[in-house]
C-alpha cells in the first residue's frame, strides 16, 4: 500500500510482464533496463499486488526529499501445503544488487 504516490522523481516500480512464467536465468543482478519492461506508477493509497516471481525493481529516486521520498507498506501472502516434519525449505534469496 502506497503512502506516497510514485513518480520519476521518487522512484517507481519497473516490471517485466510475463516474467513470472520464465526462469530467472539471465535476470540481471542489478535489474538494468530490459526489453519489454514497463513502469508502474501508483497514487497515495493505491494497493499493488504482484506475483513474487515477477521480475521487478524500484527505480532510484532522482531527487532529495521531500520530492524524493517513496513510503509504502509491504507484506506477503504465502499459500500451499504445510511442510511435513523433516521437509527442507529453501532459504529466501533476494536478487537485488545493493
Amino acid at each position: 500500500m502506497h503512502i506516497d504516490g510514485t513518480s520519476p522523481a521518487n522512484g517507481f516500480l519497473r516490471v517485466l510482464p510475463g516474467s513470472h512464467k520464465m526462469s530467472t536465468d539471465g535476470m540481471p543482478e542489478a535489474f538494468e533496463k530490459v526489453p519489454g519492461e514497463v513502469a508502474l506508477y501508483c497514487d497515495a493509497g493505491d494497493v499493488l499486488l504482484h506475483h513474487c516471481d515477477l521480475w521487478h525493481a524500484a527505480a532510484r529516486a532522482t531527487e532529495d526529499p521531500p520530492g524524493g521520498v517513496r513510503r509504502h507498506l509491504r507484506g506477503s501472502w504465502h499459500t500451499g501445503p504445510q511442510p511435513a516434519p523433516g521437509d527442507v525449505i529453501e532459504p529466501f534469496n533476494k536478487n537485488a544488487a545493493r
